[in-house]
């Protein structure tokens, strides 16, 4: 995930003057974190994390954007089809077809993903969704696409910590197991985000029902699997989450989804932005890219 960006590329965006000579002059009014930028014409590079949450957001939702991978699948090149003939197209089932399909686009997407998450990170994601037979096209977009939101609004520790809620957690938000004095990689941890967020795919895909989700954009899937890899699913009399509200009601959200209705389940986005009875500023502009890239799909 980049995180310097020039003046250049954020004139114009929200919450940004629409001039080179206007962010600058702000960033040195408001001492923005810079370093110099390498290359043709010099200058220098702010730091994401000073942004206002707007720009960040905008920022974020651009870069997913030109990394998603296209709905259709370029023509198919001489070593392709080769490989293609090796095995007969009639003994495939549509899965297996789809899993072909979705594995040959990927591939082509490695390279312009890398502008949004490592190279190395978006192969091993694929490996895994591969491993556990979890390749579903549009579900294992969405993971790639909600991979750099998770990593940038969770943050990465390798030293366990208590957060906000004063839970141990550890790497990308993690919880499960972890005890304070744990130590974690960065494989470790590029492992757990994917698990957690194959999870978070499962549970979208429990509730939300199949022909709603092949209606929606790769983004606003997204959005939501960056929710609940964030909240859960939510458990009555426990805690609020994406499925279940502490009252023992299913979420508004959810309700929208089940209905089909994506634009109001996206503005539901919004009104998560308390943990333990308060709200929170880094709440507040995580959902504000999560919401968005959600409507970005609309």
């Amino acid at each position: 995930m980049r995180k310097w960006f020039a003046a250049g590329e954020l004139a114009g965006l929200p919450g940004m003057p629409s001039t080179v000579q206007g962010v600058n002059l702000r960033a040195k009014r408001e001492g923005w974190e810079a370093q110099l930028r390498l290359g043709r014409g010099g200058g220098q590079e702010y730091s994401l994390a000073v942004l206002p949450a707007e720009t960040q957001a905008a920022l974020l939702a651009r870069l997913v954007n030109d990394a998603e991978p296209q709905a259709e699948v370029a023509p198919i090149q001489a070593h392709e089809i080769a490989l293609r003939d090796d095995i007969s197209a009639s003994r495939l089932t549509d899965d297996q077809r789809s899993v072909m399909t979705a594995r040959l686009a990927f591939v082509r997407e490695i390279e312009r993903m890398s502008q949004v998450v490592s190279q190395q990170r978006a192969i091993m994601t694929l490996i895994g969704l591969a491993r556990d037979g979890q390749l579903k096209t549009r579900i294992a977009a969405a993971i790639i696409v909600a991979t750099p939101v998770v990593a940038l609004f969770e943050g990465r520790n390798l030293v366990a910590y208590l957060d906000p809620v004063g839970i141990p957690t550890i790497c990308e938000g993690w919880t499960y197991g972890v005890r304070l004095g744990d130590i974690a990689t960065d494989a470790e941890c590029d492992e757990k985000t994917r698990l957690a967020l194959q999870e978070a795919a499962s549970i979208f895909e429990r509730w939300v029902p199949a022909k709603v989700i092949a209606t929606m954009d790769t983004k606003s899937i997204a959005a939501f699997l960056s929710l609940i890899y964030n909240t859960g699913p939510g458990k009555p009399g426990v805690k609020d989450g994406f499925v279940w509200l502490k009252n023992g009601r299913h979420s508004t959200m959810l309700l929208h989804l089940q209905a089909g209705r994506i634009e109001p389940a996206c503005a539901q986005l919004s009104y998560w932005v308390s943990a333990g009875g308060r709200k929170l500023k880094g709440l507040e502009r995580r959902r504000a890219a999560e919401r968005q890239l959600c409507e970005a799909g609309l």
